[in-house]
């Protein structure tokens, strides 16, 4: 949900926003003040950690919302700052609950990957292996035919055992 301003007057809202609005009867002028307030506290703030937050580009706030349903809601609310000559600001408010499923969604991804990584690594090294043992069983064979008394069937043997192995490689 995206909030934009200019003097502190509501210029634009999007859908989401006008949704938060109307389902928790929200004063969007408080939540100006909220966010102006964190804005405010990183800009005055003369910490050593506080130089880092200097240079981020918003300030976040968690807000929690009650409504008639069961459970609460979870925001993170994030006051931007877009043009400061004109004094255009966005308030911006993130289902932090969307956000972990979105980050569990991410995790699981990723562990997919490496799992299917490590999985196809798994194939490739049986895959190698096992042409190898046939590669070798096959020579060998080879090597005993060679040593067969009768040479025509013993050529033979060579020949379709060469052949095997050329087309195993």
């Amino acid at each position: 949900a995206i909030f934009l301003f200019k003097n502190d007057d509501l210029l634009v809202s999007n859908e989401p926003a006008q949704r938060l609005v109307t389902m928790f009867n929200l004063d969007v002028n408080y939540l100006l003040q909220i966010g102006k307030n964190a804005w405010s506290q990183l800009e005055n703030d003369d910490c050593a950690s506080c130089l880092i937050k200097k240079r981020l580009k918003g300030a976040a706030v968690p807000i929690t919302f009650h409504s008639n349903a069961t459970h609460p809601f979870h925001f993170s609310m994030v006051y931007r700052p877009l043009d400061d000559k004109e004094n255009v600001f966005a308030l911006t408010l993130e289902n932090r609950e969307q956000q972990q499923r979105l980050s569990q969604v991410e995790e699981q991804r990723i562990l997919n990957q490496y799992v299917n990584e490590a999985h196809e690594k798994e194939r490739q090294k049986i895959s190698q292996d096992l042409h190898d043992s046939v590669a070798q069983n096959l020579r060998y064979v080879s090597l005993l035919a060679e040593n067969i008394s009768d040479t025509d069937t013993a050529a033979k043997i060579i020949e379709t055992q060469n052949q095997n192995i050329e087309n195993i490689r």
